[in-house]
C-alpha cells in the first residue's frame, strides 16, 4: 500500500510542476512614460549650408546673425566686366550658386520673410553712379533630410531697382512653416553655365562712365509673413 501512495504522490507532483510551466508562460505587461521639454530660446548663430545638398556644410562665411530666426547666408553679386554699348544691356551673374539661408528655431511656426532691396552703383570716391536692376528668377528652396516643416515659397521672379523699397525674396503664409533650416536657391537653368541666367542686371550703358562700380543689397529678414 506504501508504494501504491508513493506512486501516486509522484504523478500528482510531476502534473503540478507541468501546470506551473503553462502559467508561467502566459505573457504580461507594462508601461513607462518618456518626457521631453523644449525652449524656443536659442540665439546660437547658425553655420551655411551647401546649397545643392543641405545636409553638408557650405563653404562660404555666414552672416553670424544671432537670434532664435536667422538669415544666415547671404550671395555676393559680380556681374563681371562688360563693354558699353549706349544701349540697355543684361548681364548674367558670375556666382553659379547664389543663395539665402534662414534658420527658424523659435518653434512657434510663426513665419518670416527675407527681402532685399538694392542701392545705386557708385564708383570708389562716389563721384560716379548709376541705377540698375537685378531679377531673381527660377527660385527653389531646399532643406535637411529629415525636416517634415512645410517648405518657404519662393517669389518668382523677384526684381529690384536702384533706389525702390525692398521685394520679398522669400517666405512663409501657413502654420508651422519654414522651421528648421532652410535655403532658397537661383541656379543656372543649364546643367554646364559659365554664367548665371537666373540673376540678371540690367543697365542703360548710355549712362555709365567707364570705372568700377558697386552698389548695396540690402537684406531684411522679418518675423511676420
Amino acid at each position: 500500500m506504501k508504494k501504491i501512495i508513493l506512486l501516486s504522490a509522484l504523478v500528482l507532483g510531476v502534473f503540478a510542476f507541468s501546470n506551473k510551466q503553462v502559467i508561467n508562460a502566459e505573457e504580461e505587461s507594462t508601461s513607462t512614460g518618456a518626457t521631453i521639454t523644449f525652449k524656443g530660446d536659442n540665439t546660437d548663430p547658425t553655420n551655411p549650408v551647401d546649397p545643392t545638398d543641405p545636409d553638408n556644410p557650405g563653404t562660404g562665411p555666414g552672416t553670424g546673425m544671432e537670434g532664435p530666426l536667422s538669415l544666415d547666408y547671404v550671395p555676393e553679386m559680380t556681374f563681371g566686366t562688360q563693354e558699353i554699348t549706349g544701349n540697355v544691356e543684361t548681364y548674367d551673374l558670375t556666382n553659379l550658386q547664389p543663395y539665402v539661408q534662414v534658420t527658424d528655431k523659435r518653434g512657434s511656426g510663426a513665419g518670416w520673410k527675407v527681402s532685399v532691396s538694392l542701392t545705386s552703383f557708385q564708383n570708389t570716391d562716389a563721384s560716379k553712379s548709376f541705377d540698375g536692376v537685378i531679377t531673381f528668377k527660377n527660385g527653389e528652396t531646399a532643406t535637411t533630410t529629415g525636416n517634415n516643416s512645410v517648405s518657404p515659397t519662393a517669389s518668382n521672379p523677384v526684381t529690384i531697382t536702384s533706389g525702390n523699397s525692398e521685394q520679398k525674396l522669400v517666405g512663409t503664409t501657413a502654420a508651422n512653416q519654414g522651421m528648421g533650416t532652410w535655403v532658397t536657391r537661383w541656379f543656372p537653368t543649364e546643367n554646364d553655365a559659365t554664367l548665371n541666367d537666373s540673376v540678371q542686371l540690367t543697365v542703360n550703358t548710355a549712362n555709365v562712365s567707364t570705372d568700377s562700380y558697386k552698389a548695396n543689397l540690402n537684406w531684411i529678414i522679418s518675423n511676420a509673413p
